[in-house]
């Protein structure tokens, strides 16, 4: 398996600076989470404007293979990154970062893959996805067994 096309892109001090500060008053691993997915949506945003994926879409709407549309590999491989970056910086006091996941092979579902993370309280694994909203979007951070059952977001 290859990549169409590997990118290289760099986040300046103020905009790093300001997904720290997300993480500011997270004195919960709810809060953490919730935290996470703004950080993800904004980390994205920027890269998306660098690299040509401002534009991804939700889920694979593909039309006439259309640049910078991302399938879930690259959205699991990226948000993995992110989630590294955060954890990295020492601002995930509630998680640790955790490998990437599939599902459906198995399962008799169309094959999907996340980035992961683990409560360091309880240790339940959450999917953090964000193949299911276009660019710049909130992830779902949802309980990885949940995720692995087939879960997807309601249509919209």
């Amino acid at each position: 398996m290859s990549c169409y096309k590997i990118s290289e892109a760099s986040i300046n001090k103020q905009d790093w600076q300001d997904i720290l500060t997300l993480f500011a008053n997270t004195d919960s691993a709810e809060d953490e989470r919730q935290a996470v997915q703004q950080a993800i949506a904004n980390l994205e945003h920027l890269v998306g404007i660098q690299i040509g994926s401002q534009h991804d879409l939700a889920r694979n709407q593909i039309a006439s293979n259309r640049y910078g549309q991302m399938d879930c590999v690259d959205e699991a491989t990226n948000t993995s990154v992110y989630l590294r970056m955060l954890e990295n910086a020492g601002v995930l006091t509630w998680h640790t970062t955790a490998s990437r996941m599939s599902r459906g092979i198995f399962q008799g579902q169309a094959p999907h893959n996340t980035a992961t993370m683990i409560d360091t309280q309880t240790q339940i694994r959450y999917a953090v996805d964000s193949w299911f909203y276009e660019n710049g979007k909130a992830p779902v951070i949802i309980n990885l067994d949940e995720w692995m059952s087939g879960w997807e977001p309601e249509q919209q």
